[in-house]
C-alpha cells in the first residue's frame, strides 16, 4: 500500500517556530562542530548558553537551551546579554491568555505529552483553574502561564543559574 506523505505548515521568511528551547541535540544541529560533552561545557563550564534548563524530574535530565543563545553563540562565539523580560518575551511571543494551551507548552519545552503529565502530576505545573486533563487525544491540560513561569525561574531548574537572575 502506497501512503501520501502529509504535508505539514511551511514557515514563511520572518515567520517564528514555537520550539523556544532546543535539547541537546538541536543545540548540536546548530552548533555542528560540538558533540554532547562540548555542548555541556559550553552551558556549565564556560557559560556561554546562559539560559538553559533542566525540565526532568528526579535523577532525570532533560536540557533545553533558549534557541536565540545558541543562534547568537554560532554567529558570534560570544554570550548573549539577555534579561529575564527578554527570556520570557520570547517565550511566550504570541501568547496573550493567562494560560498556555497543552500544544503549545509541548513546543516551547521541545517535549512530549508524556512530560508534560508528569509535570503537573509532580505540581511542577499547574493546570489553569476549572479546567480538567487527562491522557488521549483532546485530553490536554490547559497550563497557568503563571506556574509556567514560576517552573522555569526556580533556581533547580537551571543547569547554572543566570547572573541576569541573581
Amino acid at each position: 500500500m502506497i501512503t501520501t506523505a502529509r504535508q505539514t505548515k511551511m514557515l514563511l521568511p520572518g515567520e517564528k517556530t514555537r520550539c523556544v528551547l532546543l535539547d541537546i541535540r538541536g543545540v548540536r544541529a546548530r552548533l555542528h562542530d560540538h558533540d554532547e560533552d562540548e555542548v555541556l561545557g559550553l552551558i556549565e563550564n564556560e557559560m556561554v548558553l546562559p539560559w538553559a534548563w533542566n525540565i526532568g524530574l528526579g535523577s532525570l535530565r532533560e536540557i533545553r537551551v533558549l534557541a536565540s543563545c545558541v543562534d547568537y553563540y554560532a554567529r558570534t562565539g560570544k554570550r548573549i546579554k539577555i534579561s529575564w523580560r527578554e527570556v520570557l518575551a520570547e517565550i511566550f511571543t504570541g501568547i496573550t491568555r493567562p494560560y498556555l494551551k497543552g500544544r503549545e507548552t509541548r513546543l516551547i519545552l521541545n517535549c512530549g505529552s508524556d512530560t508534560v503529565t508528569r509535570l503537573l502530576k509532580a505540581g511542577e505545573l499547574r493546570p489553569w483553574a476549572g479546567t480538567t486533563w487527562n491522557r488521549g487525544r483532546n485530553g490536554s491540560a490547559l497550563i497557568s502561564s503563571e506556574s509556567f513561569v514560576d517552573f522555569l525561574a526556580k533556581p533547580e531548574r537551571f543547569v547554572v543559574q543566570p547572573e541576569e537572575m541573581l
